[in-house]
């Protein structure tokens, strides 16, 4: 194409395109980093929350649990599931916001490893679903969704099931709303933010935060 005359051409310098290249990878990575422990936080503050507005006895928020009396002591079971049921109620709230939000504007990095990160700990019900169908039972099994199943009468595989299509449900979305082009290495760099945010969390920054 001829350049028009007294038009100038804007000088693209040759590193600039390979500068924002990697600017966008690092945007990725800090944004997993960043995103595993305030998922992993809003998660057990809904439980924490919970069973204070119950008045719970001794409801002490750890950096990755939430531990409680209320069982020992006695209290209504629907009360025990409730606060079961709060911390994956938050984690869904955040998938629901999160694919919205990369619905309505552009899916920026934290969004997306927010909405990713969230409801990771739902891929434990997937795992009890398997060994459900496959016949194997634990007869005392150690997760959120099947402890609100235990206090609420119900099948531990409706809870299961609800957290296993948010999980595939909202990383389906999410990934989707990634734009093509850059799509592959953004996910690269949220699996390596993610292993680095959660060794960073369980080793130094949850011990320094909670106990």
């Amino acid at each position: 194409m001829r350049n028009r005359p007294g038009k100038i051409l804007p000088v693209i310098e040759p590193g600039r395109r390979e500068d924002g290249y990697w600017r966008r990878l690092l945007a990725w990575f800090a944004a997993a980093v960043v995103a595993v422990p305030l998922t992993i936080l809003s998660h057990e503050l809904g439980h924490f929350l919970a069973g204070r507005a119950f008045n719970h006895p001794r409801v002490v928020l750890h950096y990755a649990s939430v531990s409680s009396d209320a069982a020992k002591a006695g209290y209504p079971e629907w009360q025990l599931a409730t606060v079961a049921a709060a911390g994956p109620l938050v984690s869904i709230v955040t998938v629901l916001l999160c694919c919205y939000l990369a619905t309505r504007h552009r899916p920026r990095p934290l969004i997306i490893a927010l909405g990713l990160f969230a409801p990771v700990k739902f891929s434990v019900g997937l795992v009890f679903i398997y060994y459900w169908l496959t016949g194997v039972r634990n007869s005392t099994p150690n997760f959120d969704e099947f402890n609100v199943a235990k206090y609420a009468g119900m099948s531990p595989l409706i809870p299961s099931l609800i957290g296993a299509v948010v999980l595939v449900g909202g990383w389906f979305w999410l990934v989707r709303s990634i734009p093509g082009v850059e799509r592959t290495r953004a996910l690269a760099a949220l699996i390596a933010g993610m292993v680095a945010g959660l060794a960073l969390y369980a080793a130094f920054v949850g011990p320094l935060l909670l106990p």
